[in-house]
């Protein structure tokens, strides 16, 4: 697995589009500046204008699938 970085994850998450609108979370501005790697677990913070959208759930997983996809399926 190859070392991992901010810009690394965030080119990952790029390639998960917000339903609806079809940009991605990253140009969204939905990804928070507090991505933390320790070791292979990453963590990071998505905003969401209300905390009742529809979509929070989805784009969780969506996210968690795109580091795992696009990084490598090591990646906690």
């Amino acid at each position: 697995m190859e070392t991992l970085y901010p810009r690394l994850i965030l080119d990952a998450l790029a390639n998960v589009r917000y339903p609806g609108n079809g940009k991605n979370i990253v140009e969204l501005g939905m990804v928070e500046d507090d991505i933390r790697i320790d070791g292979n677990k990453v963590s990071f913070s998505l905003i969401f204008d209300k905390s009742t959208d529809p979509f929070v759930k989805s784009l969780v997983k969506a996210a968690e699938t795109a580091i795992n996809t696009y990084i490598s399926p090591e990646v906690e």
